[in-house]
């Protein structure tokens, strides 16, 4: 598998919507993977890259594409690759300004002085051999999001430091629990696309998390290619527990050798999955983010009690 964001999600599958029924239910319909009690260390975060010497990226080097939406660190996020188009090479001193477009028209930047220090302060060059996904993230749950009411942007602007915009349609970027902004930067290796891009994910979860106890749901991996995706050497999972100001995260080994170590082409694997709940975790609803290492991921919302 090759290195990829470790949240990316399946684009337009998953705004933190997976089906909630009880992962005992569904034992009784289809056989599932059993969960594997497994930890692993969590990666260590990429090393600071000098500064560029390549000209900065104006707009007409760029190709700007939304890719997934997901989970990361509490934040609800969604996915740009930009690419470097022509020949040579350009360079992002950090994020470039961005900012989000309403449905009426209404343009909220996304504040640089709210980017984490390693964001603000990377820098990135772009080239044939050498792409970068950017993620915009806002806070993913709050009390208000228990009820109807969305404030999502499904546009944005991009304006890179060397000039001219670039507009991006078919986001979703949902600020109704805070502001959003630049979670991570990151250059990566251009290609088509790495085996784990044809997976997608769902997530079925009870309604309810107990303090205390251990929440038990069901990941279901699909496989949308004509290729067998491999499961070895077995990749990680990333599971988080968010509720405001808290996040409770851990990181586990997938049970690959009970799925086979593959997944068949047009074919669908779930494994059992379990997180426990800290009794003190405080609010009244909590967000579910499971996030597959170099795939996609998934999460919803369930209430505290």
């Amino acid at each position: 598998m090759t290195q990829r964001l470790p949240l990316a999600t399946a684009a337009a599958a998953i705004a933190f919507a997976g089906a909630c029924a009880a992962p005992s239910a569904l034992a009784q319909t289809r056989a599932t993977v059993p969960w594997l009690d497994a930890p692993v260390a969590a990666p260590a975060g990429p090393a600071a890259e000098p500064r560029p010497i390549a000209p900065a990226c104006a707009a007409s080097d760029l190709a700007v594409v939304a890719g997934q939406q997901g989970a990361w660190h509490g934040f609800a996020t969604q996915e740009l690759k930009l690419s470097k188009t022509g020949a040579g090479a350009c360079a992002l001193a950090g994020a470039p300004a961005l900012a989000l477009v309403g449905d009426d028209g209404a343009r909220r930047p996304v504040p640089a002085s709210e980017a984490p220090a390693e964001v603000a302060g990377r820098s990135v060059t772009l080239s044939k051999d050498t792409d970068v996904l950017l993620l915009v993230g806002a806070p993913g749950t709050c009390d208000a999001a228990a009820g109807e009411r969305r404030e999502v942007a499904h546009r944005l602007e991009l304006a890179p430091a060397g000039g001219g915009t670039i507009a991006v349609e078919g986001v979703h970027v949902d600020t109704l629990c805070g502001t959003a902004r630049v979670v991570y930067l990151e250059s990566v290796a251009a290609e088509a696309g790495p085996a784990g891009a044809a997976l997608t994910a769902r997530l079925e979860a009870p309604a309810t998390a107990v303090r205390g106890q251990a929440l038990r749901y069901v990941v279901t991996l699909t496989n949308h290619g004509d290729a067998p995706v491999a499961l070895a050497p077995c990749p990680s999972y990333a599971q988080s527990l968010h509720v405001e100001g808290r996040s409770v995260e851990g990181r586990y080994r997938l049970n690959c050798a009970g799925a086979g170590e593959r997944i068949a082409p047009h074919a669908s694997v779930s494994f059992d999955m379990r997180a426990a709940v800290p009794a003190d975790l405080a609010g009244a609803n909590v967000k579910l983010s499971w996030t597959l290492q170099d795939g996609p991921g998934v999460g919803t919302i369930a209430a505290l009690r």
